[in-house]
């Protein structure tokens, strides 16, 4: 979810002077011993938002044009319908904080015990109850330490590995957040070769890596397969973005882009050969 543009939007559009006037607040707030106040303040602030939103959603029901121009301003892809997910997350804010408070605050390898845990946490009852099974996954998305994880999850729930089956499963929709995810990272790093950003394209190029490798190593994942073309669209714009940058990028990330292969295992993100010299 691009929660980022959401909240442009918000500042900037639905309501610029209550959004400053919050961050102002906030910043007063923040002081030690002023916890309880900030969060209390958050929560109201939270409710107002969400009335803002579910009335200028109401407010365009049936205009088309009125409703472009909106995921216009937002600018994402999908614009209303994340801004929808926005929307009932508010309205579940308190089913959410209870659940939320069954996960560990940060989970560096989503294995074992912890991915016992988490596939528990899906199948509860509160959020079969309140249809709340992609808020939890972004919930524990934004907690792992490798956002691609969430892979193993969709595995564990579906009790399969093959993409087609999970696909007709509600688990497909963790794929569907890491191959978003995996384009988001691609869609950075072009802009970070552009600005000559060599510690992000260094980063960002080493969790496309790591997570297009997850994808591969937890699934039978077949080219053909629609997550299969959707993840090879994704590592050949990768390669394209490097090959119209790399001229003049420096030789850390020339050698970054030499990664050691293992006998019998090909690097994940393909480099066109003249790149490897």
């Amino acid at each position: 979810m691009s929660l980022d543009a959401i909240w442009r939007w918000i500042s900037t559009d639905l309501m610029p002077a209550e959004t400053s006037a919050y961050a102002e607040e906030t910043k007063r707030l923040l002081l030690p011993g002023e916890g309880d106040k900030a969060e209390a303040r958050a929560f109201s602030f939270a409710d107002e938002v969400g009335a803002r939103i579910a009335a200028a959603l109401a407010a365009l029901q049936g205009d088309v044009r009125a409703l472009r121009r909106l995921a216009g301003r937002i600018g994402i892809p999908n614009a209303l319908e994340e801004l929808g997910d926005v929307l009932a997350i508010f309205k579940t804010r308190d089913t959410l904080a209870t659940l939320a408070s069954r996960l560990a605050p940060h989970i560096r390898n989503l294995a074992d015990e912890q991915l016992t845990n988490v596939n528990s946490l899906l199948a509860c009852e509160l959020v079969r109850r309140h249809d709340l099974f992609l808020s939890i996954l972004l919930l524990v998305q934004s907690r792992l330490g490798a956002r691609w994880h969430l892979v193993r999850l969709a595995v564990r729930s579906a009790e399969t590995d093959v993409a087609g089956r999970i696909a007709q499963t509600p688990a497909a929709l963790a794929i569907t957040l890491v191959l978003d995810d995996i384009e988001l990272q691609a869609m950075q790093l072009r802009e970070a070769l552009e600005t000559r950003e060599i510690d992000r394209v260094i980063v960002l190029l080493k969790e496309i890596h790591d997570a297009a490798r997850g994808l591969r190593t937890e699934l039978d994942l077949p080219g053909d397969q629609p997550w299969g073309r959707q993840l090879a669209a994704v590592r050949a714009e990768v390669s394209a973005a490097i090959e119209t940058q790399i001229v003049t990028v420096p030789g850390r990330v020339h050698r970054l882009l030499r990664p050691r292969e293992r006998r019998g295992q090909c690097s994940t993100i393909a480099i066109s050969p003249r790149l490897r010299r």
